[in-house]
């Protein structure tokens, strides 16, 4: 298996964590904390596929912020996502979105630490995963 199919699919197994964790069956809100958390790191790993394929050298930072690693891509690979971002009817901008949101995976897993107050807009974050996750899922089938 190729290090970008394990990454597009380490990147899936990490949505559908977030999922489970918003499903209607955890009344609980401390759920709140493992569905950021595999939905930005979600963002991540899909951010990653797509730079492990775009990139001329095939590489990527080493970094956790959704931000940085964005501003990493080709600008066509950028419009697309947001373009497929738009498409979702949100609340905020993808620019907006993405820095809001960008280290949130470092954030969130250590919530209890942390003495500022978190947010999360949960549609954004969500619409901004599945933009870049469909980007990639469609760089990765043109590739084969």
């Amino acid at each position: 298996m190729s290090n970008v199919l394990l990454c597009l699919k380490e990147a899936e197994a990490f949505l559908k964590t977030s999922y489970f964790c918003d499903g209607e069956e955890f009344i609980d809100e401390s759920y709140i904390f493992p569905n950021v958390v595999n939905l930005s790191f979600a963002g991540e790993l899909y951010l990653k596929a797509l730079l492990m394929m775009t990139n001329k050298n095939g590489g990527y930072r080493r970094k956790h912020e959704l931000n940085s690693l964005f501003l990493s891509l080709e600008p066509e690979v950028q419009r697309e996502i947001e373009t497929q971002y738009r498409a979702d009817k949100t609340c905020h901008s993808m620019h907006v979105t993405l820095e809001s949101h960008s280290d949130h995976f470092k954030k969130w897993r250590y919530a209890f630490e942390t003495k500022e107050a978190l947010t999360v807009h949960l549609t954004d974050l969500g619409s901004l995963v599945r933009a870049i996750k469909n980007v990639a899922e469609s760089f990765y089938d043109t590739q084969r």
